[in-house]
């Protein structure tokens, strides 16, 4: 069986802000140890064209359990009146990546998507200004190839989509990312393999700058991958 450990860095040089994945793949079974590294970066600009180093990334994705990673949605409240809808999402504020997705002719109002560690920081700022919200978490075993590597992905798309929401942020870029997406080692069977395919198809058609109109649509993408595994 084989297992693959990213873990995202934060790094500034005065000049940009870097994230790094570091990928090192166990092979179970044989002789040896193989080790591969791989780095994307991407880098914030502001909108007055001046590059951002104060966004936060973790520096380590959030998990439960040996072999787990959960990814958090906040969700606030959902409603069968898309008008009740709205008026929680002014509830919830601009402070987030917030938006209503529309489920099984039901609103869904979120206040984004993020890792767990996140989710609960989150979270607990709704309820201190008496927003009612709770987490729905998505569950994905990184032990399984398939998994592991929708997790991953999952992983780096939040980092830049949540830095969408600094209001001094413009737009983010992706080509580093999309081509470190795109040298993931193929998989050729195994559960939600489509789901897989799908999500590697739609990183490397992203365009090479995501700007703030993007975000919401993104995220949206992002629950139909992460809902298969829902808890």
């Amino acid at each position: 069986m084989r297992y693959t450990k990213y873990q995202y860095k934060k790094k500034n040089n005065g000049i940009g802000f870097l994230t790094s994945v570091v990928m090192t793949v166990f092979a179970a079974g044989i002789i040896g140890l193989v080790i591969a590294k791989v780095i994307f970066s991407f880098i914030p600009v502001k909108d007055d064209g001046s590059i951002s180093t104060g966004i936060e990334s973790p520096e380590k994705p959030a998990t439960v359990g040996q072999g787990e990673e959960v990814f958090s949605f906040v969700q606030c409240g959902m409603f069968s009146n898309q008008d009740n809808a709205n008026k929680a999402l002014s509830d919830v504020g601009n402070d987030y990546n917030s938006f209503i997705l529309e489920d099984d002719s039901k609103f869904r109002v979120s206040a984004g998507i993020f890792n767990l560690e996140q989710g609960n920081k989150i979270s607990e700022e709704l309820t201190k200004k008496g927003v009612t919200n709770a987490q729905m978490k998505f569950v994905l075993n990184k032990e399984d190839e398939i998994e592991n590597q929708i997790s991953a992905i999952t992983s780096g798309y939040l980092d830049i989509v949540n830095a969408l929401n600094d209001k001094e942020v413009k737009s983010v870029k992706t080509t580093d990312f999309k081509n470190w997406a795109n040298e993931l080692p193929e998989i050729s069977k195994g559960d939600n393999l489509e789901s897989l395919n799908d999500f590697k198809k739609h990183i490397s058609e992203l365009p090479d700058e995501l700007k703030k109109e993007n975000v919401i649509q993104e995220l949206k993408y992002i629950y139909t991958i992460l809902v298969k595994y829902k808890k």
